[in-house]
């Protein structure tokens, strides 16, 4: 038996009235849906610069050499990162034609891993499907989940077994498992996470489990069962292997690099052109998790109804919500303090802002959607849906011509914003004659409608509002994948594949290529 809480008399909260199960064969039909989103066309166009091409080529290069210890790019030593994601891709393209493919598959069916994980965690911790569902579906149809998910770097890879983690332990919190092997396999999945990205690997993880120890009660009892030292020892059989080669092959120099310059370097500086002001990740959150960041209002207003009960409940149904909104909101905190920002860095703070929304949704049928709400989330998708429906018209409007400039023109100019817009790159791109044909103005009309259907019987208490805006979500992730991502392809990276093409049809033997000024290794 668990130990007892100090206020485990406290009732639990309502349960939704209805059933909170789902039938197997709806989670196979998500999952199956998910696959498609993240897999399919994943090489109907080429790669991004930048960090897509790098990953790739010193994938290819490691390929090339049988030097499976220390990373190279351009034939230099590349310290960045560990090899975890280096030796997917190796392994993918040894057996693979297609190189993009290769190089991309390894996210993609890392994301499909993460959300298997995180759905079966969520069950074995709550005991409940439907809230588990919920939540994997609101932590994989947003821009920001899919952004990632498909593309050829590491952080999917990273975030799968990162998250693993934090789940495994939140279990061994949460309910009364005693298995003694569980710890050992925690610690096996951490030391993969350390050789995915380095020491983020357990600071995220750490903290977050760290305040689940604190809000579950009984500190010391919470830290007990973690199993720590098994942890580490796990952890240290994984990643002490390679820290051994790349020592005798390198010395101290992949560390003293990676350490002091790629992580506390990233934290104390910006890296590149990587910076931002402090609202940044609150911007990303806004773009990347829209539709569910809408709900983060309405999903904290619940919280606060049953705080205490949430802080001292021996339900793990009604406590993980809480941590959830905290979790999020440390992670985002932590990496606004990084003068180092990206937008796919708060990814880890997804799962823990999932927990949180869906315990609202899970509710819907016992706390209807007031009417009164309407008149601000309306408004946001609409708007949302707006910038899409008027998007064929940008990129006239960039350059200074066209009817919407004519229009907004005058009062951009009011503003100081002056046009067409002064940069010299963008431009020559927007000067190809940049269509985005019906696409974008498909998908405003698909965001209008299946969002505003999805809030009208959100109001009426439906939980098939739920359902509405997770199809409406993966369809416009479809849309988006199919119908924008190739076209933004085809104007900003096919022009420095063209290039590419070029000098690998005109090399000869001996030939050495310089960029001057070009930091572009798609070509």
């Amino acid at each position: 038996m668990r130990k007892p809480l100090a206020h485990a008399k406290l009732k639990p909260l309502p349960t939704p009235r209805l059933a909170p199960t789902v039938p197997s064969w709806l989670v196979g039909l998500f999952l199956l849906a998910a696959a498609v989103l993240f897999g399919a066309g994943l090489d109907r166009y080429g790669l991004f610069d930048v960090d897509e091409a790098i990953f790739a080529q010193t994938s290819r290069e490691m390929l090339a050499s049988g030097d499976y210890v220390t990373p190279h790019y351009n034939g230099e030593p590349r310290y960045h990162k560990p090899p975890l994601i280096y030796w997917l891709q190796a392994g993918v393209m040894a057996n693979l034609d297609s190189e993009v493919l290769a190089a991309r598959l390894p996210s993609a069916v890392f994301a499909l891993f993460l959300a298997l994980m995180f759905y079966t965690t969520v069950v074995g911790i709550t005991r409940q499907s439907r809230y588990a569902l919920l939540a994997t579906a609101v932590l994989v149809l947003n821009l920001s989940f899919l952004s990632i998910a498909r593309a050829a770097i590491a952080d999917m890879v990273l975030n799968f077994f990162m998250l693993a983690v934090t789940m495994m332990m939140l279990g061994r919190i949460y309910t009364d498992e005693k298995n003694p092997v569980a710890p050992w396999i925690t610690g096996f999945v951490l030391g993969f996470a350390l050789l995915a990205k380095g020491p983020v690997a357990v600071v995220v993880p750490g903290m977050i489990v760290f305040v689940a120890c604190v809000l579950r009660g009984g500190f010391w009892y919470n830290v007990g069962r973690l199993g720590l030292p098994q942890v580490s020892i796990g952890a240290a059989l994984v990643l002490l292997p390679w820290v051994q080669f790349i020592i005798d092959a390198k010395g101290a120099d992949f560390f003293r690099e990676f350490i002091w310059v790629h992580n506390i370097g990233r934290f104390s500086e910006p890296m590149g052109s990587h910076s931002g002001q402090a609202h940044y990740y609150l911007v990303v959150l806004a773009a990347g998790f829209f539709p569910w960041v809408l709900l983060a209002p309405l999903a904290a207003k619940g919280l606060t109804v049953d705080l205490k009960k949430r802080l001292w409940s021996d339900d793990a149904r009604a406590s993980l919500p809480l941590l959830g909104l905290v979790w999020g909101l440390m992670v985002v905190t932590l990496f606004s303090f990084s003068a180092t920002k990206l937008p796919h860095y708060i990814l880890p703070a997804l799962p823990g802002f999932a927990l949180f929304i869906a315990d609202w949704l899970d509710r819907i049928d016992t706390r209807p959607l007031r009417a009164v709400h309407l008149l601000w989330l309306a408004p946001w998708v609409l708007a949302v849906a707006g910038v899409f429906a008027v998007m064929p018209h940008v990129p006239a409007l960039l350059n200074g011509s066209g009817p919407l400039f004519e229009q907004v023109g005058p009062a951009l100019a009011g503003w100081g914003v002056a046009l067409p817009i002064d940069d010299v790159l963008l431009l020559g791109i927007l000067g190809q004659n940049l269509s985005f044909g019906t696409w974008p103005v498909a998908m405003g009309a698909l965001l209008a409608l299946g969002l505003g259907l999805a809030l009208l019987l959100l109001t009426a208490g439906r939980f098939s509002g739920v359902a509405v805006a997770a199809v409406t979500m993966w369809a416009f992730l479809i849309a988006a994948v199919h119908g924008l991502v190739p076209t933004v392809y085809a104007f900003m990276q096919e022009p420095l594949a063209a290039i590419g093409r070029d000098i690998t049809t005109e090399h000869r033997t001996g030939d050495r290529v310089l960029m001057y000024r070009l930091h572009h290794p798609s070509v």
